[in-house]
């Protein structure tokens, strides 16, 4: 199967993710923001953004 490219989409900012994580109780949801902001602290570490 091929694969297949993502569309261009804005990230969602850290004030966007506290007021969704605010919003949303559902744990699936809240796991997928608390990926999102381990993955910028890991590019942040390894040193892949300013």
């Amino acid at each position: 199967m091929p694969r297949r490219s993502f569309s261009d989409f804005e990230t969602p900012t850290t004030a966007e993710l506290r007021r969704l994580w605010r919003k949303h109780d559902d744990p699936a949801i809240r796991r997928l923001m608390l990926e999102i902001e381990r993955m910028r602290r890991v590019f942040i570490e390894i040193g892949l953004t300013a």
